[in-house]
């Protein structure tokens, strides 16, 4: 049973906060336990600070969401003055724990410790985030089997939330380019797994929709340019298949680049109607 969302999101629990950080980033507080009715949060909520933002955003890119006061220090304010960095670091930390204290049990979400030299978050139940939810519905879908029925219910939910946008979107630094690099590379994976379980549950248009946006997106993408071939050739829709292939290699042209050469062999093979092992 999926809690009621502000807005047009959905999320499946009920924790005290929920962080949108694909595409615009969003924190939401739980108001209503009964009708699970989240609100954003304002700016005033924030104490009129971007430093709480950014240490909440920070602590997302950490393993496990825990890191050590001084590492945050160097990913967050790198070439700022030490007593600068350590006094933004100060209003980062206590205006972040007051945010997400705003519930009706006052649960520490933000926890110090050894001496407040060691911060962490809570996890998921407590304070739920998109991307996070998103992979481990790829781990549920790698664990009961890409082309089974349920499958596809998980790989759909999986993609709206990766398909919100880009992870900390505007966030710059090498503190977010690692996890940002991770959630693209998952979000591939899933539209991968998500056309291939559209074509399993006879639904082929929607495999070939999610194959096409990937090609136009990156055009030097061998991978979905075969499964897409692939797709096409299984509906018998080779003058379509041959267009799309012919445009591939014009716009390649136009780089300096082509297909490989087995990319080549298996196209003209697809494309002559005869029969492939398949993609994937």
């Amino acid at each position: 049973m999926k809690a009621h969302i502000c807005e047009t999101s959905e999320a499946p629990s009920s924790p005290s906060f929920r962080i949108w950080s694909c595409g615009i980033f969003r924190v939401e507080m739980l108001t209503d336990t009964a009708s699970l009715t989240y609100k954003p949060v304002r700016t005033t909520e924030w104490g009129g600070s971007t430093y709480p933002r950014q240490l909440l955003k920070a602590l997302l890119c950490c393993p496990g969401r825990r890191a050590r006061r001084e590492a945050l220090i160097d990913m967050l304010w790198p070439e700022c003055d030490p007593e600068q960095a350590r006094a933004k670091m100060n209003t980062g930390t206590t205006k972040l724990r007051s945010l997400l204290r705003l519930t009706k049990d006052r649960t520490p979400l933000l926890v110090t410790e050894e001496n407040a030299s060691i911060y962490s978050l809570a996890d998921q139940t407590l304070l739920w985030v998109d991307a996070e939810e998103a992979l481990a519905l790829l781990k549920e879908v790698e664990r009961i089997g890409r082309t089974v029925p349920q499958a596809l219910s998980l790989l759909e939910e999986a993609a709206s939330y990766f398909n919100r946008g880009v992870f900390l979107e505007g966030e710059e630094g090498a503190w977010v380019y690692k996890q940002r690099k991770s959630i693209e590379e998952a979000r591939y994976r899933c539209q991968l797994w998500l056309s291939e379980a559209y074509e399993r549950q006879g639904q082929p248009g929607q495999a070939e929709m999610i194959l096409s946006l990937l090609l136009a997106e990156d055009p030097t993408d061998e991978d979905a340019l075969r499964r897409l071939l692939d797709v096409l050739h299984r509906q018998n829709m080779l003058q379509k298949g041959r267009r799309i292939y012919e445009e591939t290699k014009r716009l390649l042209r136009n780089q300096n680049l082509d297909l490989s050469q087995a990319t080549i062999t298996f196209a003209e093979q697809v494309l002559n109607g005869r029969p492939t092992s398949g993609e994937g």
